[in-house]
């Protein structure tokens, strides 16, 4: 309740940074480890916080931190690999606004409402006070300012407007929202002007980046698909014909049409499916496609030290536990019995 989070504990440490102010002389004095301050572990006491505000701006000058404010995705790389994945300015703003805030800062009270002003424009109000017993943290309000102005910053937008009006324990601010991109709000807008020229430019446009972000998804889908069965190939030590059956039942081939597309019997894939399975250390297909899915992504290091399972002649015949000892990495391939020590232990179910 009284400790600002780390996110905003980034802010001032990599603000200190920017304007060339060693941490340990900016936290002189007080009960701060500076080094956990750094690794940004927990938060910070809110006293603690405006202290470390003040110096600051008395070091270097209010105009200074303010222009570092400006540029937050500058200067929080840890938000900005969170909020760049925002598609809409407003939605951004609003998350910031009515979630993020009070999350970062639980010793305020924050509200939040959009309205339009007298020129029609539309308007997210913003209001933030200081719950009793806290500290009084001026600066901190005023340069709350230029850090909400920056928020379109995360999307690669300019700045936007915001008119302030703050006191030692809270303030008011009035955000400018940017007009909505959306196919919909433009269309309204242009067909408000009757600009149909420019509306059907714009579709065309639209049309375009779409097509191009379709084809860039479809092929991020086969790149994904060819590095989980390149994994499932050294990880399992499939053959290529194996290696092809795998893909077919990740695909959710039945049998047959499995054995159509490889050119060989039914009979055939039931063999190459019972041997995948032996290799694979899974009872069921059901099983073997589920790890394929979800388990691949894993790196194959990660698996480096832990025991294996294969089955036996049959699943009802139970497995055998490998254990390795300081396993080297294999090449792709059948597994070599002499590459590497093993400890095999058989195990039957009853």
């Amino acid at each position: 309740m009284r400790k600002v989070a780390h996110s905003v504990v980034e802010l001032i440490v990599t603000g200190a940074d920017r304007c060339d102010v060693p941490l340990q002389e900016l936290a002189r004095g007080l009960p701060i480890d500076v080094a956990q301050l750094r690794r940004l572990v927990g938060g910070l006491d809110w006293d603690l916080f405006v202290e470390l505000v003040d110096r600051l701006v008395e070091r270097v000058g209010f105009d200074r931190v303010e222009a570092l404010c400006a540029h937050v995705p500058d200067i929080a790389p840890g938000s900005q690999r969170m909020l760049s994945n925002f598609v809409s300015a407003r939605t951004l703003l609003r998350f910031v606004c009515k979630l993020m805030g009070p999350n970062q800062y639980p010793m305020f009270v924050c509200g939040y409402e959009e309205r339009t002003n007298s020129a029609g424009e539309a308007i997210g109000h913003v209001t933030m006070r200081l719950r009793p017993g806290f500290r009084d943290g001026h600066n901190v309000f005023r340069l709350k300012k230029a850090a909400l102005s920056s928020v379109p910053c995360f999307l690669g937008l300019p700045p936007t407007r915001v008119d302030a009006s703050t006191t030692p324990r809270g303030g008011d601010y009035d955000i400018l929202l940017p007009a909505s991109q959306t196919l919909l709000a433009r269309a309204r807008r242009h067909r408000a002007t009757s600009n149909w020229a420019e509306t059907l430019r714009q579709l065309e446009e639209d049309n375009a980046r779409l097509r191009q972000a379709t084809e860039q998804l479809w092929r991020a889908r086969d790149n994904a698909f060819h590095v989980k069965l390149s994994e499932a190939e050294a990880k399992w030590g499939l053959t290529p014909r194996q290696v092809q059956v795998v893909s077919g039942l990740a695909r959710g081939l039945s049998n047959k049409e499995l054995g159509q597309e490889l050119g060989c019997s039914v009979k055939t894939v039931e063999t190459h499916i019972t041997d995948v399975l032996r290799r694979a250390a899974l009872p069921t297909r059901l099983a073997l496609v589920a790890t394929f899915w979800k388990d691949l992504w894993r790196r194959r290091a990660s698996t480096r030290g832990r025991p294996e399972r294969r089955w036996l002649s049959s699943p009802r015949d139970g497995y055998e536990v490998i254990h390795r000892p300081d396993a080297v990495p294999q090449a792709r391939g059948r597994p070599n019995r002499f590459s590497e020590p093993r400890l095999r232990a058989r195990h039957r179910f009853e």
